[in-house]
């Protein structure tokens, strides 16, 4: 009898970071990690799913954070 593999899919957590709360979350499990290496990867992480907004929201969420 032979077992069949299970095929896993990459795992992406912006694509669960889809509102401030969720960012901050996320943000914060990181830190308390301190492991900046992490960081670099959740900073990816949460510029990717913010990336990932139409082009209007991406837009006046810059006019109101610079």
């Amino acid at each position: 009898m032979s077992k069949a593999k299970a095929k896993l899919l990459p795992f992406d957590a912006a694509r669960y970071l889809t509102d401030d709360a969720a960012v901050a979350e996320y943000m914060t499990a990181v830190l308390e990690a301190d492991d900046p290496d992490l960081l670099l990867l959740a900073l990816g992480d949460v510029a990717r799913a913010r990336l990932a907004f139409p082009a209007p929201i991406r837009e006046a969420a810059a006019k109101m954070l610079f």
